[in-house]
């Protein structure tokens, strides 16, 4: 993926921000859907129906943004299931050691009265 800096007046991103908390993404995503849809209303305003040799519609440029997003999300449930698993086994472990300690308390406190 090619990144980039783009400047825009405090005003427009204040505005840019707003849209993109209402659409429930982040403003890099709302900037970057905005270009896709942008490329396709102009690919259709123009009427275009073959690009420049080697040169992907707009739609295909959507279609793999999509699958790059659809990819990134199952990669970040995965690790966060990962996540889940060893959180759930490092409580397993720390329950087992508790409860031997409390085992060895009591048998210690059992020692001293007897």
């Amino acid at each position: 993926m090619h990144q980039t800096t783009l400047r825009f007046a405090p005003e427009v991103w204040r505005a840019i921000e707003g849209e993109a908390a209402a659409a429930g993404v982040s403003t890099a995503q709302f900037v970057r859907d905005s270009v896709l849809w942008r490329m396709a209303y102009e690919t259709g305003r123009a009427e275009r129906d073959q690009p420049a040799a080697g040169v992907s519609t707009p739609a295909e440029v959507l279609a793999e943004s999509v699958k790059a997003t659809a990819r990134a999300e199952v990669s970040a449930a995965s690790a966060l299931w990962a996540q889940g698993r060893q959180a759930r086994a490092r409580a397993e472990r720390l329950r087992a050691e508790a409860q031997e300690k409390r085992q060895l308390m009591l048998a210690r406190t059992d020692r001293g009265q007897g």
